[in-house]
């Protein structure tokens, strides 16, 4: 098992404090590491760990084509102007799909795509009987992303939630049933890259009207894949992302994994005042012990809802 993250230099801490954690809990080759050829140094810098290979973004897919590639099919768009704000944050999620293409041209061992901003906290498993394990988000859904999956896959499967867990698993196997089913198997990679791009943007702008902030997620479009392969029951997963404004203590962390929660994820990048230099303080604990309860039992709550539509569905 071989772990891939895209992401740039101001994760680079994270990263290195992740790789640190995923050699502990895990059996692990290597952790590939896409990012611009100018941040490499900054990774190679701060990585204790040297079980990991850089690979500069645009030996995939220089930006320069994808965006040429946007002017082609975005002439007649409505929000381009909106969109085109956007377009690095769309490249970047496209840049997982290249390299997983080209990862499984030459390697059969499965691929864990795991998030820049992420800590893994405890184990989770990732495969089983070389299938991949579904997990779920049960606090959030996004309709425009299914809309998307099902222009691309021409199929949605009977009953799923989102797999935005900042994460994502994908067996050779249900690689080679994605290409098939987007009708780009038996490409060489180059010619892939820029036909699973415009498969992307295509989607986007042939079923959706009106612009929204995000119109495509990578990993619905692998877990909505992986489950039209092999259909079974997500696992709701438990984790922090939302209302951080610092970096967790040990002691903090260890009260989330006595709560359950499997990651954290620190979102340095967002805007709001909470996530602003969040990377330079502490998570204070008359915060924290309002976050971690309330997300907790929100957690649960929605566990219930999910678990129940399922039963309901189903049988």
């Amino acid at each position: 098992m071989n772990f891939l993250t895209v992401t740039l230099a101001e994760d680079a801490d994270i990263v290195n404090e992740n790789l640190n954690q995923i050699n502990k809990i895990y059996n692990v080759n290597k952790l590939y590491i896409v990012c611009p050829k100018m941040h490499k140094h900054v990774f190679e810098e701060k990585l204790v760990a040297k079980n990991y290979e850089i690979i500069d973004e645009e030996e995939l897919l220089k930006f320069d084509d994808f965006s040429k590639l946007y002017e082609e099919l975005s002439i007649n768009l409505i929000y381009k102007e909106e969109f085109n704000k956007r377009l690095k944050w769309y490249y970047a999620l496209i840049l997982k799909f290249c390299f997983i293409h080209k990862y499984f041209e030459t390697i059969d061992d499965n691929l864990v795509i795991w998030e820049g901003d992420t800590i893994v906290l405890k184990k989770i498993n990732f495969f089983k009987n070389n299938r991949s394990i579904p997990y779920c988000y049960v606090t959030f859904f996004h309709k425009i992303f299914f809309e998307v999956c099902n222009e691309m896959l021409r199929k949605l499967p009977k009953y799923y939630g989102s797999f935005i867990t900042q994460f994502g698993s994908i067996t050779k196997d249900e690689a080679n049933h994605m290409f098939k089913s987007l009708s780009l198997e038996n490409q060489d990679n180059k010619r892939f890259n820029i036909l699973f791009s415009k498969k992307v943007l295509s989607a986007v702008f042939n079923t959706q009207k009106t612009y929204d902030n995000a119109m495509f997620a990578d990993y619905e479009l692998i877990g909505i894949n992986n489950l039209n392969l092999n259909f079974q029951k997500q696992i709701p997963i438990f984790f922090l992302r939302p209302a951080l404004d610092g970096k967790l203590t040990e002691g903090q962390k260890l009260l989330a994994k006595i709560f359950g929660a499997n990651h954290i994820t620190y979102e340095h990048r967002h805007p709001n005042k909470h996530s602003r230099n969040m990377l330079s303080r502490s998570q204070t604990w008359i915060r924290y012990m309002k976050i971690l309860p309330y997300f907790y039992l929100q957690f649960k709550f929605n566990q219930l809802k999910f678990n129940l539509k399922y039963y309901l569905k189903l049988y």
